[in-house]
């Protein structure tokens, strides 16, 4: 058993996911000796990370943060 790993960025994945919260990932692969195929699908979803703002001014209503 061998075991691969990749790294994908958003910069390549980005395109491809639209509005999906998720990834499928599909992976096919043949036994050389007995001509056997085997294929994997892996659903992976996708997490907004948190977002902290630090406001350095006062805020004023209804105007652009500098």
């Amino acid at each position: 058993e061998d075991t691969v790993t990749m790294t994908v960025t958003y910069t390549e994945y980005q395109p491809h996911v639209g509005d999906q919260d998720a990834l499928k990932l599909t992976v096919a692969g043949a036994v050389q000796e007995s001509g056997q195929v085997l294929a994997k699908e892996l659903l992976v979803r996708l997490h907004t990370p948190e977002l902290t703002l630090t406001v350095t001014d006062p805020p004023e209503l209804r105007e652009p943060l500098p």
